[in-house]
């Protein structure tokens, strides 16, 4: 089954073929959120499989290896999938293995010639994703991401805390945009009473408990109700919470105010996190509140609506939560994000220049990060 390349796909593949001739080892691609990076990887492993290479690609959650083996069958690619979901097959030339799974079952698999690290933001060099790397020396590497920095600002670069020595920028949301395949962002951001000042900062972000206690609030919850309802009234829309509580009250409020609701976690089984996203896309869900589950990766293009109850320091997590509604669906006229903590003006838009760097954000010029100026609108 033949698949289609966009010219900035074609022409990315080709920027990372050149950096392996280069001899680099662990080029590092970047697309934005619905710019086809698992299409990307996917036409990188048939070119490898097609030369006599074994490929492994890795990946963190059970939705992303879902989707990824579908773009995989589109591809025509046979292949093993190393969950306790599946039976393994070991003898494929390309394995997709969910990384807590194949952490258990390393000598089970032969060194891969490639190792493609799907949401590669999350590899560092003393966690799981190093620990397989680790373990197969002499594989080329090829991470893939929309975001190439950690969560606290940290660089994924071999100077850094991981491994990747060349960076590539295939394209910009702003430049995506332009060409029609990406869709439009109107922002809201209503007034907010919430005080994160005393919130104290862990990891490079807020902690969860003392986030929580000032967010889980019922006025907060019943703002993002009202201007819900105001702005995108029966769009199919995901809010984004600080943890479990969080997401199951704000879920419970919304059904209480006649909107079908339910939230998401990573404590439910895939089965259950399935069947509420196919809720989301079916119509039967309206909102869905999530907890880190749809923050990356998770491809619902018809999800319009993002409700932003997460405070966040981290540039990445903003980008990847924002980034979810960026996808063009039939009929959906543009995007909308009601921002209700700030996120936007600290961070910046969609579609705001950001230039990159294996090192990271914190130890680079701030000069470097344009946001632009943004103000409240007393009237909307």
């Amino acid at each position: 089954m033949g698949v289609t390349l966009r010219k900035y796909q074609e022409e990315a593949i080709e920027k990372v073929k050149d950096s392996f001739r280069k001899k680099n080892r662990a080029p590092c691609l970047v697309l934005p959120t619905g710019g086809g990076k698992t299409i990307c990887f996917c036409k990188i492993a048939e070119s490898a499989v097609q030369n006599g290479k074994k490929v492994l690609i890795l990946v963190h959650r059970a939705e992303l290896l879902y989707q990824a083996s579908e773009k995989l069958t589109n591809f025509g690619l046979s292949h093993g999938r190393i969950s306790p979901e599946f039976t393994p097959a070991y003898y494929e030339n390309i394995q997709l293995a969910s990384v807590d799974t194949l952490v258990k079952r390393l000598d089970q698999l032969k060194e891969p010639d490639l190792i493609i690290i799907d949401e590669a933001h999350h590899v560092l060099k003393d966690n799981k994703w190093g620990k397989v790397i680790a373990e197969f020396k002499n594989s080329k590497l090829l991470g893939v991401t929309a975001t190439p920095v950690r969560t606290n600002g940290d660089g994924l670069g071999l100077n850094e805390k991981g491994f990747f020595d060349d960076l590539i920028i295939a394209t910009s949301v702003k430049e995506l945009t332009d060409l029609g395949f990406l869709c439009n962002v109107e922002y809201y951001a209503p007034p907010s009473h919430i005080d994160f000042s005393n919130i104290k900062i862990r990891g490079g972000d807020y902690d969860s408990k003392g986030l929580s206690a000032e967010t889980n609030k019922p006025d907060i919850t019943g703002d993002a109700i009202k201007h819900y309802k105001n702005l995108a009234y029966n769009l199919p829309a995901i809010a984004y919470c600080v943890d479990k509580k969080h997401a199951e009250e704000v879920a419970r409020e919304f059904c209480a105010a006649g909107i079908q609701s339910e939230f998401i976690h990573g404590s439910l089984s895939s089965s259950e996190r399935k069947s509420k996203i196919e809720g989301l896309k079916s119509g039967r869900i309206k909102v869905l509140t999530s907890v880190n589950i749809i923050c990356e990766g998770t491809d619902i293009p018809n999800a319009t609506v993002g409700i932003i109850l997460r405070k966040t320091k981290s540039k990445s997590l903003h980008f990847q939560m924002i980034g979810r509604f960026l996808r063009l669906y039939e009929g959906k006229l543009c995007a909308i994000i009601i921002d209700h903590v700030g996120n936007i003006i600290e961070h910046g838009f969609a579609d705001s220049e950001i230039i990159w760097s294996l090192k990271g954000i914190k130890k680079r010029n701030k000069k470097e990060v344009t946001i632009p100026a943004t103000s409240q609108c007393p009237n909307c």
